[in-house]
């Protein structure tokens, strides 16, 4: 993909255009994070043309969110693992491997589960350790009180991570 000149509208009537030198954003790696939703999978077809066009391979990315019993500001948290916490790992594996067993079988898919109380900076420091060119993801869509009970995933990737994102909005 590369970048050449382009305008802009400034003002009625009047465009600016903008050089610069040619850019090249190559991926070779690609995050699609899930949650093992079916709204998480919107993006799914899209990430596997992406892959397919850039010759990248896709790291399939769950990560299970555990609570913490302190401030998350704190480095004297503790986290609160479920009595489950095998069970859900083990069906949360089982789903990852499931989704990726639906990708196109040309491509390079592998799965990680993650876990750990900010499931966005977890995805951010997994992009950042894995040379991942890309951060791909499904918005639910939430607002008002179940965004603020629940958060936004989407939203947090986009405050922490230094990897580009591109998120998939929910259609209407």
């Amino acid at each position: 993909m590369k970048a050449t000149a382009k305008s802009r509208p400034q003002s009625e009537g009047h465009t600016q255009t903008i050089s610069s030198p040619s850019l090249t954003m190559n991926i070779k790696h690609i995050l699609l994070a899930t949650d093992l939703s079916a709204e998480s999978q919107r993006a799914f077809p899209f990430v596997e043309a992406l892959a397919i066009t850039c010759g990248a391979r896709i790291s399939l990315v769950h990560c299970v969110q555990h609570l913490t019993n302190g401030n998350q500001q704190s480095h004297l948290e503790t986290p609160v693992v479920p009595p489950d916490y095998e069970s859900v790992t083990k069906s949360a594996e089982d789903a990852l491997k499931q989704q990726a067993a639906d990708f196109d079988s040309s491509l390079k898919v592998s799965v990680q589960l993650l876990s750990g109380s900010d499931v966005p900076a977890c995805l951010a420091d997994f992009a950042k350790t894995n040379q991942v060119d890309v951060i791909a993801l499904s918005t639910h869509g939430r607002s008002g009180f179940k965004r603020l009970a629940l958060g936004s995933v989407a939203e947090g990737v986009l405050r922490v991570s230094s990897t580009p994102v591109l998120c998939f909005p929910k259609s209407e």
